[in-house]
């Protein structure tokens, strides 16, 4: 029990919180209504939020029903196509094949670990107050066109400022 609720938790105190949230949070607020990458990330949200109480709902019984009640959850995880009124009978989640994409994976794990050198910079300079919000700055990344990781910045350089929260990266 206690390490199921202790990797819930650091899964979205961590991943989704101070990564994916962070992240995607500027495409909720400030994207119109029908942007693409707006109704994407509200698509992935959806997904992640019927996932989630679906695993816990054996822990937090009553509170996991709620929360699949006031999502309204239809038919999105019903093998029949029908609505599926309570979350305790709901089939447990598997991840679409078509999810997968182990380079992708691969691709983001190496973009995580250069986003966390490049938060790791730019805090000196908040705290020093030469940079209010991250958006007011521009990063530069110095990498040798041998490094694998020059292939990886390259096939994501237009992602790179969405994700670092930054106004240019080059």
């Amino acid at each position: 029990f206690r390490r199921v609720v202790s990797l819930c938790a650091h899964f979205v105190a961590t991943t989704l919180s101070s990564v994916y949230n962070d992240v995607c949070k500027d495409r909720l607020y400030t994207y119109a209504v029908n942007h693409p990458q707006r109704r994407s990330t509200q698509t992935a949200v959806h997904a992640i939020h019927g996932i989630l109480v679906r695993v816990l709902a054996p822990i937090l019984t009553f509170t996991a029903d709620e929360a699949w009640c006031h999502a309204r959850f239809k038919a999105d995880f019903a093998p029949d196509g029908a609505p599926t009124p309570c979350v305790h009978l709901a089939d447990w989640p598997v991840a679409a094949p078509e999810w997968r994409d182990d380079a992708r994976a691969s691709d983001f794990a190496e973009l995580l670990k250069v986003r966390a050198k490049a938060n790791e910079a730019l805090e000196p300079m908040r705290q020093a107050g030469k940079l209010g919000k991250s958006l007011d700055a521009a990063v530069t990344l110095t990498v040798s066109s041998a490094d694998p990781l020059a292939a990886v910045l390259q096939r994501h350089a237009e992602f790179l400022p969405e994700l670092f929260i930054v106004s240019q990266v080059s």
